[in-house]
């Protein structure tokens, strides 16, 4: 796609196979044959990981860890968990959150307390989105909701397809994305849709959060199924450029999942993305020009300041680059097989959580442990995220753990 310069300011081995849960892009006219062979193709990945040799990581190493432990200052139970990616979003002093069982929530992030609660009476599918003004949640049957600023229902709209990210909503704008890679743009105050981008998605998708990001009040960034990496005026819902993070490879579908996972990061001029089954590559915001890459696979996403990049691999493994010239500055092998969670930079430090509700906290600079802390016994998918000096954690238990940062 030919690049135009985007008018905004600058302010395969076996892996975890509750990873990939490849996912038949329904809302494409797919053939009878071809979802045989696709499901065919799944059956007997799944088969032949199972009958790998295979040994489960040891937590010894991690309990051995001569590090302190913190103590969460507030929990709250938000109602009830699941699977999915329940990713929480700070905005403005609180925290806005979502459960499976259709609870959003509205806390105010010092002391934990409750300020609303809608119960929308749905199957929600993913984390919430918000500016503090208007709150989106989305459900699996395709219903997108926005709230008020005092949790009451303003609208609801139906895209068609199954929503697995958290909307975006900012500019008097909630935009949602189905699973398919469509991302659909709406008036936040009325619901009146504005625009469609349209993506032709490959015929097997990942099962992960794919999120997208504000380029200023004329442009997001998004990642999509396949690879590829926009930038979307947020005026018409045309794509001021498109490129790819990585090219598929492999004979099977399941071999060629390479989707964009996490949320793309924007920093400046430059903007990253990563991979599955693909690598990490980072490129001029305005016109979509490569900067770096290197080879690398993730499922969970990255996160991104002025002179670090970290990322966390299909294996669990912890990386950070110089986020200019992309050179690897350390990577920690310590978690290998935990499961974490997409990284979140604080400062000089980096949070991750783990699938067994422990939360570590990392040096920058060196990429060595230096506190941690237990909360429940459920895995933390979502990134953590922070306000002020609050850092706070969503577990798959319907849980919200608030606590200082070390």
């Amino acid at each position: 796609m030919r690049a135009t310069n985007i008018p905004f300011s600058f302010k395969w081995s076996c892996y975890d196979m509750s990873l990939i849960k490849a996912v038949l892009n329904k809302t494409q006219q797919t053939t009878r044959s071809m979802r045989s062979l696709c499901l065919c193709t799944v059956t007997a990945l799944l088969a032949a990981c199972s009958s790998a040799p295979t040994q489960s990581p040891s937590d010894k190493p991690l309990q051995n860890l001569a590090i302190p432990h913190i103590q969460p200052l507030w929990k709250l139970a938000l109602g009830k968990g699941g699977p999915d990616f329940f990713q929480p979003v700070a905005v403005d002093g609180a925290i806005y959150a979502a459960t499976r069982d259709g609870n959003v929530t509205k806390v105010e992030a010092k002391q934990g307390s409750v300020v609303w609660q809608k119960k929308l009476g749905t199957t929600l599918s993913a984390g919430v989105g918000s500016d503090g003004h208007y709150t989106a949640v989305g459900s699996l049957d395709g219903w997108v909701y926005t709230l008020d600023e005092k949790g009451e229902l303003l609208w609801r709209a139906n895209i068609q397809g199954a929503l697995l990210s958290s909307p975006l909503v900012g500019y008097n704008r909630v935009l949602v994305r189905a699973i398919d890679g469509r991302i659909h743009a709406f008036n936040a105050q009325t619901g009146t849709p504005q625009w469609v981008y349209q993506h032709q998605a490959p015929p097997l998708i990942l099962h992960a959060s794919q999120g997208m990001r504000w380029a200023g009040p004329n442009a997001v960034i998004a990642g999509f199924p396949g690879g590829s990496l926009a930038a979307i005026s947020t005026q018409t819902g045309q794509a001021y450029w498109e490129t790819p993070v990585a090219w598929p490879h492999g004979f099977t579908e399941v071999e060629r999942i390479n989707d964009v996972v996490g949320t793309p990061t924007l920093v400046g001029r430059e903007t990253c993305a990563v991979t599955f089954q693909g690598q990490l590559a980072c490129f001029d915001a305005q016109n979509g020009e490569p900067v770096w890459e290197a080879p690398l696979s993730s499922s969970v996403g990255l996160d991104q300041n002025g002179t670090h990049l970290v990322v966390v691999d299909d294996h669990s493994i912890v990386r950070s680059y110089d986020a200019v010239e992309g050179r690897l500055h350390w990577q920690n092998t310590l978690f290998r097989g935990q499961g974490l969670s997409a990284p979140l930079i604080l400062e000089n430090q980096v949070l991750v959580g783990d699938r067994k509700g422990r939360v570590y906290v990392l040096s920058l600079d060196e990429g060595k442990p230096v506190a941690r802390l237990q909360v429940d016994h459920h895995a933390i998918a979502a990134q953590p995220v922070v306000v002020d000096d609050i850092a706070v954690v969503q577990t798959q238990g319907g849980q919200l753990y608030g606590f200082k940062k070390p």
